[in-house]
């Protein structure tokens, strides 16, 4: 059984020229290290979650649960902290949209400013502490009992990265900045990304921290063969989470 939920008239339409050929991704032509060192700054015992290429297209594929008539439109990744360990992490969503839908943001004159998604809160992905294992994506689907006791305690620690982040590390932003509750990227952005690189196994993230003068943005590094992330390399924000309704919310539901 899945749980989802509808976000209408919010998202981008990743077919606008802005976001052709990034999509919430940029490759940079810089080193990422030193973000992901300003972050670590915060958390010393962070490290990074390797992703294989086979999970990847899990997730841009659906997993098998995805309806025939949606694609799997973007990848949402909430942060989450674990106040256990002193790190964070992902829980990954699904967001897809009707094909007819997508057909019409692809081709529509002019093109829709916007475009209407469903947003999945399980089954979900979320990232694992990169214990030496070659992949750190699991999965969770809320009928098995363990993997919702599981699923609680990750919406949990999203609801505690957003609300206390703040409080907790007021450093990571600056007084004007929106709080930060994660990161969205193209699924067909990834899976561009691994096609134009067939050799890399896989794409490692890692929480970075955009920390020049006053403008401290965090984002998620991606380390593929070049490295790229989600704000530009000059900190321009490259895909913001929609106003109004909350992608990264834990319905009560759940």
């Amino acid at each position: 059984m899945t749980r989802s939920f509808t976000i209408n008239g919010e998202f981008e339409n990743l077919a606008l020229p802005v976001h052709q050929g990034v999509e919430g991704l940029l490759l940079w032509d810089q080193d990422v290290q030193p973000y992901i060192d300003k972050f670590n700054d915060f958390f010393p015992a962070q490290k990074p979650f390797f992703i294989s290429k086979s999970s990847w297209k899990k997730l841009w594929s659906g997993n098998g649960f995805v309806p025939q008539n949606e694609k799997v439109y973007l990848l949402l990744f909430c942060t989450a902290y674990d106040s256990e360990n002193k790190s964070v992490y992902y829980r990954i969503r699904l967001v897809t949209i009707l094909k007819t839908d997508l057909a019409n943001a692809e081709t529509a004159i002019p093109k829709p400013l916007k475009v209407n998604v469903r947003v999945y809160a399980s089954p979900i992905a979320y990232t694992v502490r990169n214990m030496g294992s070659e992949d750190c994506l699991k999965w969770l689907d809320i009928d098995n009992p363990l993997d919702k006791a599981k699923l609680i305690q990750i919406n949990l620690d999203v609801e505690n990265w957003k609300s206390n982040m703040r409080a907790f590390f007021p450093e990571l932003l600056t007084d004007q900045e929106p709080k930060y509750i994660g990161n969205m990227v193209g699924a067909k952005r990834i899976k561009t990304i691994l096609l134009t690189f067939p050799s890399v196994g896989g794409i490692t993230i890692s929480p970075a921290l955009f920390k020049k003068e006053r403008n401290n943005k965090p984002f998620i590094a991606f380390k593929i063969n070049p490295m790229g992330g989600t704000l530009s390399a000059d900190g321009e924000d490259i895909l913001k989470c929609p106003p109004g309704g909350n992608p990264c919310a834990s319905p009560q539901s759940m």
